[in-house]
């Protein structure tokens, strides 16, 4: 079973093996492949909710710099080129806001050291299949540790 997951800043696939998970994760400045052993997890799922961060402040900073704009080509008309900042940056923040400042889904697993070891995001083009996903993995950690 493959579960593709991209987020704002990565793309992570998952392939569930018999014995572990292969993650291989791509980002702007990292790539990376890791195997995680079912048999190194604890049973409990722990699920939260994380809205990413970095668009979110850029989608506010958007907002600011089109207040800001429009206060300045009010109080100096003669800067022409600042006339279309007022809709173009809060039009930006809109994109950035409604695109990104959802909160995104996250089941994840511990070791016995209370370590994060393994977890998976409701996103990207197979977020349908989070719920059947997470179980399955928590099915294959119940099956390593009774056996």
């Amino acid at each position: 079973m493959t579960y593709h997951e991209t987020t704002w800043n990565m793309r992570r696939v998952f392939e569930l093996h018999e014995d572990c998970v292969e993650v291989s994760l791509k980002s702007q400045h990292l790539d990376a492949h890791d195997k995680i052993r079912y048999a190194d997890l604890q049973p409990g799922i722990v699920r939260f909710w994380l809205r990413p961060l970095v668009p979110f402040r850029m989608g506010l900073v958007f907002l600011v710099v089109g207040v800001i704009g429009l206060v300045v080509s009010f109080l100096k008309p003669e800067l022409e080129f600042l006339r279309v900042l007022p809709f173009v940056a809060p039009a930006l923040a809109f994109i950035v806001l409604f695109g990104y400042a959802r909160k995104v889904e996250y089941a994840q697993w511990k070791t016995s050291a209370g370590v994060v070891l393994l977890n998976v995001a409701r996103s990207g083009p197979d977020k349908r299949q989070f719920d059947a996903f997470v179980a399955e993995i928590q099915h294959r950690i119940d099956s390593a540790k009774r056996g």
